[in-house]
């Protein structure tokens, strides 16, 4: 296997993971649902009984998919958190843009709240954890930008990265013919080290037309976190064919 301009990273490892749909919370589930894909709910909302209740009501459905999986994925000790989406929560974006037109001002906590990093904001606040984070927004390749990310953090020395890659239904006001069956919630996070062998390396350039991946998994996210868990191919293509994914004995 090649990829045309590749430019190989650093080697990495999962030392721990965590994902969350309706139906779907651990990881023996999610194992065998990758085998065998069924329709999911679009919606639900995880309880955070560990968050404060004064925090916890201000976490949007999204934000609690994704602080669900942030708060079982991460040890005791902080690191760097990576939290990304395609859209963030769009639901809370296009409620303040109808009380803009409706009321001619919105409100501030509302704001505060639609913005990309306030699930991990609020998240930061209720553990006291002071560690960098860093939001990301990608409507394709998503995991891979947000996997990038954590690369840099870990080729500047950090011994641990925390990635968060969520997802909502985008709301009905903004579907289009290209996005009207876009999937279901979700959320899943990883805590990524760095490995001198063995190992995943994610690497850019631009994939040859047969390697595409071969999987029962429409959703390239979630088709990132199948292969990342699993031991069946030794190579993955993005959704765009722009990365490579690879696994090293």
């Amino acid at each position: 296997m090649s990829i045309v301009g590749e430019s190989v990273g650093p080697r990495f490892a999962l030392e721990s993971w965590a994902a969350v749909a309706a139906g779907l919370s651990t990881q023996q589930q999610w194992l065998s649902w990758f085998k065998e894909p069924a329709p999911l709910a679009r919606d639900f909302s995880p309880e955070l009984p560990w968050m404060p209740a004064g925090l916890r009501r201000r976490v949007s459905p999204l934000g609690r998919a994704a602080l669900n999986v942030l708060a079982a994925c991460q040890n005791t000790v902080s690191c760097p958190v990576v939290f990304a989406s395609g859209y963030g929560d769009l639901g809370a974006v296009a409620g303040l843009f109808a009380q803009l037109h409706r009321d001619g001002s919105v409100s501030p906590m509302g704001f505060s709240l639609a913005v990309h990093n306030a699930a991990v904001g609020l998240y930061s606040i209720a553990r006291e954890d002071h560690a960098m984070t860093t939001s990301v927004a990608a409507r394709n390749d998503l995991a891979e930008s947000a996997f990038f990310e954590a690369l840099g953090w870990l080729a500047s020395g950090a011994a641990s990265v925390m990635v968060v890659c969520c997802d909502d239904p985008v709301p009905s006001i903004y579907r289009t013919k290209e996005n009207e069956n876009d999937g279901f919630r979700y959320a899943w996070a990883c805590q990524l080290r760095a490995q001198s062998a063995g190992g995943f390396t994610l690497t850019a350039g631009a994939a040859d037309a047969d390697m595409a991946a071969r999987s029962r998994v429409e959703h390239p996210c979630l088709r990132v976190l199948e292969f990342l868990t699993g031991n069946e191919r030794s190579a993955l293509v993005s959704e765009t064919g722009r990365y490579l994914w690879r696994r090293h004995a």
